[in-house]
């Protein structure tokens, strides 16, 4: 029985005290109340943007998203060689993937995947040619944005680049010698 009656009280009494502690004054359920954030939404964009840039938040936030698409270098002569794409899309400023996959199987399908300023992808794919395979037929000019490893037959490889902030059409080509006749596209910077 006194084994009953102390349960009883132990229970009445945890029932009392939180009672007690989850009531307040009526002062402090009022100002409770009144909280209000002190958080513009104008401004608060503004800051996320200045975190952003901070490299010591840049730890803590995720990394942004890259943007991914392949594309297929096809045919094993001349006449039939194709990217299987004849325009590409990014978003300007975002990070980039390209993966070229090179489906030919005869050795002179050799292919990359150059990106360049409007009006460009034909001077930079001969000057390519020019520099020849010590300079993978890329060469270092202005008009070359971003530019892939040869994929030889068979093989995948990977373009990871900063798409141009500025939106526009930018144009891509194989500069592999007398590809880029058929081989060539373009870049929608949106």
């Amino acid at each position: 029985m006194l084994r009953k009656t102390f349960k009883l009280t132990s229970a009445a009494s945890m029932i009392i005290l939180a009672a007690l502690v989850s009531c307040g004054s009526e002062k402090e359920i009022n100002q409770t109340a009144e909280l209000k954030p002190e958080v513009d939404s104008t401004s608060l964009a503004g800051t996320l943007k200045q975190l952003q840039q901070d490299d010591s938040v840049k730890a803590v936030l995720p990394a942004p998203t890259k943007e991914a698409l392949m594309v297929y270098a096809r045919g094993n002569t001349l006449q039939d060689i194709s990217f299987d794409k004849d325009t590409i899309r990014f978003k300007a400023g975002s990070d980039a993937i390209i993966t070229l996959v090179n489906e030919g199987l005869d050795m002179p399908m050799i292919h990359n995947l150059v990106i360049t300023k409007k009006g460009m992808a034909k001077a930079v794919a001969l000057a390519g040619a020019k520099i020849g395979s010590p300079g993978n037929y890329i060469p270092k000019d202005s008009a070359v944005i971003a530019a892939s490893p040869l994929a030889l037959p068979g093989q995948r490889v990977k373009l990871e680049f900063k798409v141009p902030d500025k939106k526009g059409q930018y144009d891509f080509v194989c500069t592999y010698p007398e590809h880029y006749q058929k081989m060539h596209g373009m870049m929608l910077v949106e």
